[in-house]
């Protein structure tokens, strides 16, 4: 399209010819002034060379960047020749690199008037009204394409496209059937119709569609990878993995297919697969980043360390200056355990990329462990004069202050954590549970609410504000409601399943108080407080042995729980079978945290 007007042009031979008969047809019609911005000038007398002269200074300062002055080189070019519908075209597109749409449509429009069969003034107007969110003056554009030239690819491609992206899939299907039956055998209605079922998730025709693309052409990759791709949007992932397969026969040296495939292994946790492809990548692009940089990440996820972290250190090598695989290094010195390296990592880490909130809160994490609270706090307020926008930091400060017992000082870290965030939802979260340590009922419960408020999804604040109502005895429905909105988003987590069974059970519903219960337990074996209340449940249905096995397990797991210990002598069980430590006035569990160290609810 584009590129045989430039031809047309750039040839002089043929430019002669064309604008010979374009001056002839303009003669006969209407005059310069009919062009937009070139109202009431006179045109000049006709000179090829001159238009020439003018076409090529503006098309080389456009392909320069300078459109400004390529405007100014195609309006001198149309005073010697008024009647190019071209060069009114490439003054539309040039006025449209400006983000002049009304004139842009204006200088399209009079090239369409001045030659009513000039496919690529129609073929710009569609491009151009689809972009500007006119797809009824796009589609008539188009039409026309196809009215003019009935076999023009690019007119069905790009109204098909239109048609899709409206969601008018039959209009689009039944035009590049059209297409079909006007030019037999076209790959590309073929390809195209595969990308239109895929949009309608008609996954089996989309499939039929590229398979008989890539028949006609075997040698369009494109259709070939569309095929494994609709596989992947199925969720048949062996299939998908075959055709990635076939495609490698055929382009062994593709890596990002070998890649894709490698992660269609990692899915179907086929690790030792994932990591051949990898290595095959790496044996031909040895210094593939991303490769060696996966390989390490599934040696890490299966624990093995060592070579994960020689992967780590290859990948370091590559891009010495990323701070990513130092910080994987200190992740898996971390998770074996080995404090002291994992610091030290992090801190090369930090002293790279400063900025790094993520490896810097692992190292506050880290000083907590080694060194204590305070020498954690110390290095946060440090980190802060680097970070003073980052919510994380003081939101750790908090977290962390809660949990050593220090909840009065944690409140202002939180709510300057608050000030700053972004996920408001779980600073109101966090704060929730402080308020909680310091026994401000109602501020606990406006914090709750505000995390809910914030974020609906937030199933950690759903839970511990329904799990508190239960232990209130308060609010009951309002609390089933809460952790049954909580299960729907993490079905599987036990501690809201007791959560639950301990609303059940305050309601006097035993039996189903029972079932809930049991389910936790069953996702949470090795928690005391859930052993606990399946005990009170039991004993509540007279089942007497069943409530001693689950309280004897519960003094095991939990064996500081003085108030459980009394409550088992009273029941006429006689001494618990494990002596608990001296009572210490708290609650017989704390309410659990979530992976991140940031209190998630549940049940104390």
């Amino acid at each position: 399209m584009k590129t045989q007007g430039w031809f047309k042009y750039l040839a002089l031979s043929a430019l002669v010819v064309l604008l010979a008969s374009c001056a002839g047809a303009g003669m006969a019609g209407k005059g310069a002034s009919d062009v937009p911005g070139n109202a009431g000038q006179k045109a000049l007398p006709h000179h090829v060379d001159q238009a020439y002269l003018h076409f090529m200074q503006g098309y080389l300062s456009e392909k320069g960047g300078d459109v400004q002055t390529a405007m100014n080189e195609y309006a001198a070019a149309m005073t010697y020749d008024p009647d190019s519908a071209y060069l009114l075209v490439a003054m539309a597109k040039a006025l449209m690199k400006q983000g002049r749409f009304n004139e842009s449509v204006l200088y399209a429009e009079a090239a369409v008037r001045k030659d009513a069969s000039y496919v690529p003034a129609y073929m710009f107007m569609g491009a151009l009204y689809s972009s500007s969110g006119k797809p009824d003056e796009a589609e008539a554009a188009y039409r026309k394409v196809v009215e003019i030239d009935p076999v023009k690819d690019e007119a069905y491609v790009y109204l098909s496209s239109l048609y899709a992206s409206e969601k008018k899939f039959d209009k689009a299907i039944e035009l590049l059937k059209q297409y079909e039956a006007k030019k037999p055998g076209t790959m590309m209605a073929q390809y195209y119709m595969g990308r239109v079922y895929a949009d309608m998730q008609d996954y089996d025709h989309a499939i039929e569609a590229f398979t008989k693309a890539a028949e006609l052409r075997p040698d369009f990759d494109a259709a070939l990878t569309s095929i494994a791709a609709v596989y992947e949007l199925k969720g048949d992932m062996n299939a998908a993995a075959t055709q990635y397969k076939k495609i490698l026969e055929q382009y062994p040296t593709n890596q990002e297919i070998r890649g894709r495939l490698a992660q269609i292994y990692i899915s179907l946790k086929s690790y030792d697969e994932a990591i051949g492809q990898y290595e095959d990548i790496i044996k031909q692009e040895p210094e593939n980043y991303e490769a060696i940089l996966a390989t390490g990440l599934i040696q890490a996820d299966r624990k093995n360390y060592d070579k994960a972290v020689d992967a780590f250190e290859k990948a370091a090598k590559v891009r010495p200056d990323d701070p990513k695989p130092r910080y994987y290094i200190a992740a898996v010195y971390e998770e074996k355990g080995d404090y002291e390296s994992a610091a030290g990592q992090y801190r090369m880490v930090v002293d790279k990329d400063p900025k790094n909130t993520e490896a810097a809160l692992h190292l506050a994490y880290l000083y907590e462990k080694a060194k204590g609270m305070d020498a954690a706090l110390d290095f946060i307020k440090e980190e802060l004069k680097l970070h003073s926008d980052s919510y994380e930091f003081y939101l750790y400060a908090g977290v962390m202050l809660t949990q050593k017992d220090r909840a009065t000082d944690a409140v202002g870290y939180l709510e300057k954590a608050l000030d700053l965030a972004t996920e408001k939802d779980k600073v109101y979260f966090n704060l929730g549970v402080t308020y909680d340590k310091l026994k401000d009922w109602d501020k606990m419960v406006s914090c709750m609410k505000q995390a809910i408020d914030a974020n609906p999804e937030n199933a950690e604040a759903l839970n511990y504000l329904g799990y508190s109502y239960a232990e209130k005895g308060v609010n009951l429905d309002e609390a089933q409601d809460l952790v049954e909105k909580a299960l729907k988003i993490k079905p599987d987590n036990g501690f809201y399943l007791d959560s639950l069974g301990w609303i059940f059970y305050k309601k006097g519903i035993y039996d189903k108080a029972g079932e809930e219960l049991q389910k936790a337990v069953d996702y949470e074996a090795d928690d005391p407080v859930l052993r606990e209340h399946l005990g009170d449940i039991y004993l509540k249905q007279a089942k007497s042995d069943a409530a001693r096995a689950q309280w004897e397990k519960s003094l095991e797991l939990g064996p500081d729980n003085d108030a459980l210990a009394r409550k088992y002598r009273e029941a006429g069980f006689g001494e618990p079978p494990v002596k608990p430590k001296e009572d210490k006035d708290k609650k017989p569990a704390e309410k659990k945290e979530n992976d991140s160290g940031v209190h998630a609810g549940g049940n104390g």
